[in-house]
């Protein structure tokens, strides 16, 4: 059966990923979507069955199932066990081409909520958008990335002005290395299960593991 989707018209353009102004107001849209919709905590038996998933889909890979890779996980097993995590509804694909940002009243407006769940890991969502903001489709994106990660720019900018805000908003001090190590390689377990290449990712991946004084690792 094919499905129907009917959404009201929505006054904005597309979220400009090079405009300080909607990138902020995107993330501060996040933070109030997850503050009106957190119902309780993420708890020790969802986060280990989140790490056992991944660990047991990267041992079918033998080329991604590699120590490095592996502790990718393990730092972010670790990450979770040691914060309380809220658990928030999850639009599934929060990124710049499905935000619409009314230029006038600086509204910003959703679409394409088709990946929507109730409950879900809070990070998935800001990692969407901040990976892909590191990522844009102009090239090289591999230089994007390495800029983006040195805090160059705007991105650099967008860190140092929201960081605070995250920190306050999680309840703890976010460590975006970790975060972004595991959603890259989380992009490229999905893509192996789909049998689809992703060697772009695993060249991000090891760049970013490569990294080791980063202005977003100081606390």
């Amino acid at each position: 059966k094919s499905r129907v989707w009917v959404e009201d018209w929505l006054k904005g353009d597309e979220m400009d990923p090079k405009n300080f102004n909607d990138i902020l107001s995107s993330i501060n849209w996040l933070i109030e979507f997850q503050n009106l919709t957190k119902n309780g905590y993420l708890s020790k038996n969802d986060k280990e069955k989140e790490i056992f998933w991944f660990r047991n889909q990267i041992s079918k890979f033998p080329e991604i199932n590699i120590l490095k890779y592996q502790e990718v996980l393990d730092d972010y097993e670790k990450f979770l066990l040691d914060h309380k995590i809220i658990k928030t509804a999850h639009h599934g694909d929060f990124w710049y081409t499905n935000i619409l940002i009314d230029k006038k009243t600086r509204k910003v407006n959703v679409i394409d909520w088709e990946n929507y769940k109730e409950y879900e890991n809070p990070f998935y969502d800001l990692l969407t958008f901040l990976l892909h903001f590191m990522m844009l489709r102009s090239k090289p994106t591999v230089k994007i990335f390495q800029d983006s990660l040195e805090l160059k720019g705007i991105f650099g900018n967008i860190i140092n002005e929201t960081k605070s805000i995250l920190d306050n908003h999680f309840g703890f001090k976010i460590n975006l290395i970790i975060l972004l190590r595991f959603f890259i390689l989380r992009h490229i377990i999905w893509a192996k299960i789909f049998g689809k290449e992703k060697d772009d990712y695993i060249q991000l991946l090891e760049i970013i593991l490569k990294t080791k004084q980063l202005g977003m690792l100081k606390n």
